[in-house]
């Protein structure tokens, strides 16, 4: 359910799932910074282009409820 989710979203925002995971961790209120471990030139500019993803609150929280967690 959420690779589908991520998926889904990627499509929508036209870049791909590995931009829509990190920017996702950028959105996160503890202000989580991802530390990438590739040298893979394509995934990196990928990850790059998650700085410019916005995710709506709704987005990210279906990310989240996607992922199995559960909402308070």
């Amino acid at each position: 359910e959420l690779n589908n989710k991520i998926n889904e979203i990627a499509e929508v925002k036209k870049v791909s799932n590995t931009a829509i995971a990190i920017a996702w961790i950028l959105r996160h209120p503890a202000k989580i910074q991802p530390i990438v471990g590739t040298t893979n030139l394509k995934r990196l500019k990928d990850i790059c282009k998650a700085s410019d993803v916005n995710l709506s609150r709704q987005e990210w929280y279906e990310i989240y409820r996607a992922a199995g967690n559960k909402l308070p």
